[in-house]
């Protein structure tokens, strides 16, 4: 039997902050902890937040993050200027966690195969010990590199995850590893369960007629080149938009209702790739690995539809679970988040709120999104959603 507990906080200092959510969790649980997961925004100390969840929880596997502005809870989309911070508790008898980290240096893929055979280690299994999900926690920009890495130690198992997220400015994400706090590192974490546990990943788009072949990439995440043409003029072309209107950071927002996504090998699913910049030379900064030869489609969603994808998430993951849920665990993009506003937020929120009925579940807003196609593999994407649910 899984046991679980949700709580969050909104007191605007983080040592406070991390010890009233740890707190109300513990509360929920009536249990010793095996695994905690918590995040904060950037207006805490990171290091003071995770002080005050330690003195609740003790010395248990922990792993978690910043999140881009708010978290989605049971008792709601919770955002506050002063900062927010929740955590959830897992205990059961049925399962093993371990949490692993590592610094990030020039070789993405070597800190990748370092954190997972730390979080093997830290559930107290060997690598070829069949694991039954993995949770990535990473800095945006290093994903694909560090799931080659962890796939060295584990090969292919369902893996979710979320990229840490700031709000801008000169305040940096973190990465949360048991008593560490990370600016530039990988954190994993391994589960072993006897119980179920369900995994979701889709980016809730529809293709359109529009597609090409990616001809040029300058440093994996710089689109040159679409069909031989400049990126952003073939991207103005496709949407009937503007180049004034998407030059810059403003293609950000303008380009959620409209992602480029490649097709998976399977037919059935599609990364997502969002274009966060657009460059004066006209080519397109996007939050995913590329490569020249790649298929690329221009894809749609109007933004009631990719507002209800949070719910489709969920509910495909309870799905997979096929069994009753004992916790709910929530990557949301915060790109989407920031397009959908605080008003969308909140329904989507009560939406999900709706689904779960009593499951804890919790909710954090990621700058990169990482999920499991069972035909295909793990890999990354942007302008995401995920969700893990652990049988009860």
């Amino acid at each position: 039997m899984l046991k679980a507990g949700v709580f969050w906080s909104e007191q605007s200092d983080g040592y406070k902050a991390g010890k009233e959510a740890a707190q109300g969790a513990m509360d929920r649980l009536k249990d010793k902890p095996g695994l905690a997961v918590a995040f904060c925004t950037v207006h805490y100390s990171t290091e003071g937040f995770l002080k005050g969840v330690h003195e609740v929880v003790g010395a248990v596997p922990l792993m978690g993050g910043t999140t881009f502005n708010g978290l989605l809870t049971p008792g709601g989309y919770i955002i506050k200027d002063s900062g927010v911070g929740g955590v959830m508790l897992l205990s059961s008898p049925q399962m093993k966690f371990g949490v692993g980290s590592a610094e990030i240096g020039e070789d993405l893929r070597a800190a990748g195969k370092k954190a997972a055979q730390a979080a093997v280690a830290h559930a107290g299994k060997k690598p070829s010990d069949p694991v039954s999900a993995l949770y990535l926690i990473p800095p945006p920009g290093t994903e694909e590199r560090l799931i080659r890495g962890i796939q060295d130690v584990v090969g292919r198992a369902p893996l979710v995850g979320g990229s840490v997220a700031n709000q801008g400015g000169q305040i940096p994400w973190s990465q949360f590893a048991n008593d560490k706090v990370m600016n530039n590192g990988v954190v994993l974490g391994a589960i072993y369960s006897e119980l179920p546990i369900g995994a979701a990943y889709t980016g809730a788009f529809k293709p359109t007629d529009k597609h090409g072949v990616i001809t040029k990439v300058k440093d994996r995440r710089t689109l040159v080149e679409i069909n031989n043409r400049k990126a952003l003029d073939m991207y103005a072309e496709w949407t009937g938009k503007k180049i004034e209107d998407l030059i810059g950071g403003k293609i950000l927002l303008e380009s959620v209702p409209y992602p480029l996504g490649r097709r998976d090998v399977s037919a059935d699913h599609w990364w997502i790739m969002h274009p966060v910049n657009a460059n004066d030379d006209h080519t397109l900064a996007v939050g995913s690995d590329m490569s020249e030869g790649m298929g690329v489609s221009l894809m749609q969603a109007s933004l009631d539809e990719v507002a209800q994808g949070a719910t489709e998430v969920v509910k495909m993951a309870l799905q997979e679970l096929g069994a009753e849920p004992g916790a709910v665990l929530i990557g949301h993009c915060g790109g989407r988040a920031m397009a959908l506003g605080t008003d969308r937020m909140k329904k989507i929120n009560a939406d999900i709120k709706a689904v779960l009925g009593d499951t804890p579940f919790l909710g954090w807003l990621t700058f990169g999104e990482q999920g499991y196609c069972k035909w295909g593999g793990s890999g990354a994407g942007g302008l995401m959603l995920n969700t893990i649910a652990f049988g009860k």
